[in-house]
């Protein structure tokens, strides 16, 4: 094969590519002329700066980033509502022209719309009309302003365009900038609780100062964060006590940010198992339910914190108990070996030490017995049957005082502490061992000379 013929054949080859490579581009263009033809409206939400719903009369505007009810009613919007309707033009596509003879509408519905949707953006309005459902129920029949045309569509654009008030207006019972939250007063049958961020965390100071339980303290939070009004129930009331509002049965006073900016909720009577609220700087009054309620009517027991000490059992290097008359003192060496100390020195079992160390990991409060008690003799505390000290070294962790038995719970408090509690009393069985269960036996007297043989 001669050059000249090489060269004819490559440049064959080249310009079959180029078109193969033309031909695809264009199926990819019409493909996406297709995609772009069968659109409901070709728009991007963000655009989007007006949203009007007919018959529900619902007028929502942009505002930068959130969204504002102005009719039927002076509102914030559900942000993630709004977005979830404009969702529908991202997938929501003309499945089939019908008709494009106007005197046909109504056959399909559109003569006298069952619902419009018009939406202002780029500077310009579009109305999408929503008529009957086809006979199968699994379409609708739509069409659009600006064209004759009656097409079918998804029923998600029926679900979309004939949204409710309720469905589009923020139900937040009181919104709020979690982050920005500093200072908590909650009000309920169980009596008055103030609560207050310090230092990243949050600490019970009404009524009395003590750690707070930072599981029911998130679910507190969750609860006035994500809920939600059931039922609106008057838009601009003259008169509260009708609802229970002038005089609140329960309330939530919250404080945002340095500059303490308060919000308020109050929660009046009862209606069935739900109650009437309102937010104080609103005007509607509301309803919310038993779930919200059930989390709102907590005590003080439920937001103490129960965990004992921080501490944890990987944190201890020695351990002093007393208990029995007798003090039992042990430590962990430089090669992880547990060794007594006292009463007297020898090897300690392993597993017995690890035990021992392993309960401050178990140690929860089961119930509050007295904050301020007028005499610790009460529950067996003047002289507790039990002291345990654990230590990091010489750092004192934790000093446990254990007293009296009550059913199957045993009194106790910090020896830095007034509070008196009561937890497991399997707890004793593992602080008072004696010395023949935490340490080996003593090693036999290898000194002594060998008996004589006869």
């Amino acid at each position: 094969m001669n050059f000249k013929t090489t060269l004819v054949l490559a440049l064959v080859l080249i310009v079959g590519i180029v078109a193969v490579v033309l031909l695809d581009k264009k199926d990819e263009q019409r493909a996406e002329q297709k995609e772009l033809d069968e659109k409901l409206l070709n728009i991007e939400k963000e655009n989007v700066s007006e949203i009007m719903l007919e018959p529900a009369g619902i007028h929502a505007v942009r505002d930068s980033n959130d969204w504002i009810l102005t009719d039927p009613v002076d509102a914030r919007a559900d942000n993630d509502a709004i977005n979830s309707l404009l969702g529908i033009f991202d997938y929501s596509k003309q499945i089939r022209v019908i008709s494009s003879d106007p005197s046909e509408y109504p056959v399909y519905g559109l003569q006298n719309p069952k619902a419009e949707m018009v939406l202002v953006h780029d500077g310009q309005s579009d109305t999408l009309y929503l008529g009957d459902d086809n006979p199968t129920g699994s379409y609708v029949f739509a069409r659009q302003s600006g064209s004759p045309d009656v097409f079918l569509t998804s029923t998600a654009f029926k679900t979309q365009a004939t949204k409710t008030l309720f469905d589009l207006r923020n139900k937040n019972v009181v919104p709020f900038d979690r982050m920005a939250l500093n200072h908590l007063t909650i009000r309920n049958e169980n009596g008055r609780f103030v609560f207050e961020k310090q230092a990243g965390a949050w600490e019970l100071v009404e009524p009395i100062a003590y750690p707070v339980d930072e599981t029911e303290m998130d679910e507190i939070i969750n609860n006035l964060y994500k809920g939600k009004a059931k039922e609106f129930v008057a838009e601009s009331p003259d008169d509260l006590s009708q609802f229970g509002l002038e005089n609140p049965d329960y309330t939530a006073e919250l404080l945002l940010g340095d500059e303490k900016a308060q919000k308020r909720l109050l929660i009046g009577k009862s209606l069935g198992d739900q109650r009437y609220a309102k937010d104080s700087s609103r005007d509607p009054v509301f309803v919310v339910d038993k779930a919200f309620m059930d989390k709102f009517q907590f005590d003080l027991t439920a937001v103490r914190k129960k965990e004992i000490t921080d501490a944890t059992s990987s944190q201890i290097r020695r351990f002093v108990l007393e208990h029995s008359g007798m003090t039992i003192e042990a430590e962990l060496d430089s090669v992880a070996n547990w060794n007594v100390l006292q009463p007297e020195k020898r090897p300690a079992k392993s597993w017995e030490a690890k035990s021992i160390t392993a309960a401050i990991d178990r140690l929860k409060v089961q119930e509050f017995a007295d904050d301020n008690p007028a005499s610790l003799a009460t529950y067996g505390l003047a002289n507790p049957q039990v002291k345990a000290q654990f230590f990091d070294r010489e750092k004192l962790l934790l000093e446990l005082h254990i007293g009296n038995i009550k059913d199957d719970l045993v009194y106790a408090k910090k020896a830095d502490q007034n509070n008196v509690f009561l937890i497991d009393d399997n707890i004793l069985d593992t602080l008072t061992p004696d010395l023949e269960k935490l340490a080996e036996s003593p090693e036999a007297d290898t000194t002594a000379a060998p008996a004589m043989l006869q």
